[in-house]
């Protein structure tokens, strides 16, 4: 009964750290089998030219696909871009293709050179490594205090690991975001189109926050996603990212 408790407590932690152990390859699996197609001609090789730009030596290689409705439904919006990278296998961009081809040209760049940093700068491997180091740990942790008489302690401790190592990856993520934003506006010479991307985000996000303010369940979770769970998340607010990509001019 001992070992299935730490057990169930080894699962429960490994969910706050899901988004780096399981959500990519999760992310992938979903992208790649439900209603995934091809960019049209024009815009794959404007993706290819611009991840030539940037000095991404395998982008010949990359899977460009678009978001299809299926996938946007199992939790990617209809205003994403977004970069799937396998260890020694495939690496895949994924766009919204209609909201793509609403984009002015300097946006649309920028976008793609940001998604490409990403894959340039092996992003996801080393989130994959943080999480590794981290789940090491917490089987230390559990070799260690597994058999402690004091529950109480070893539950603290082991739900502080868990919280550091999310604090921690978090903040990795958040720095590969910030990252690929700066590389991608410098390396393509184009500031403005960033700072053009984040103004019409910020817009974008203040009316799709408007919609879901009429319901009272939306506010007590978007005060909680803002109080509690904001400072542990991926990506920065987008408000954040305007300001260091104004910064750069």
């Amino acid at each position: 009964m001992r070992n299935i408790k730490y057990i169930l407590l080894c699962v429960l932690a490994l969910s706050f750290n899901s988004y780096a152990t399981v959500d990519y390859y999760y992310d992938s699996l979903i992208l790649g089998n439900f209603g995934s197609k091809h960019l049209s001609e024009e815009n794959e090789k404007l993706v290819r030219q611009t991840l030539r730009k940037i000095g991404y030596q395998n982008a010949d290689y990359v899977i460009i696909r678009k978001l299809s409705k299926q996938m946007i439904f199992t939790g990617f919006t209809d205003h994403n871009a977004c970069a799937i990278d396998f260890y020694r296998g495939p690496k895949y961009i994924f766009i919204a293709e209609e909201w793509f081809n609403t984009l002015p040209e300097n946006q649309k760049i920028f976008l793609i050179g940001h998604e490409g940093i990403h894959l340039k700068h092996d992003h996801q491997h080393i989130k994959e490594l943080l999480s590794v180091a981290w789940l090491s740990g917490l089987i230390a942790l559990l070799c260690k205090y597994g058999n402690n008489d004091d529950k109480l302690r070893t539950y603290s401790i082991i739900t502080a690991w868990s919280l550091v190592g999310e604090a921690i990856l978090g903040a990795y993520s958040r720095h590969c975001e910030y990252d690929a934003d700066k590389c991608s506006a410098l390396a393509l010479d184009n500031i403005d189109g960033g700072i053009d991307w984040c103004k019409d985000m910020i817009a974008y996000q203040e009316d799709w926050e408007s919609e879901l303010s009429q319901w009272t369940i939306s506010k007590w979770s978007r005060a909680f996603w803002k109080t509690i769970l904001f400072p542990l998340s991926t990506h920065p607010k987008t408000k954040n990212r305007l300001k260091a990509l104004e910064a750069l001019k």
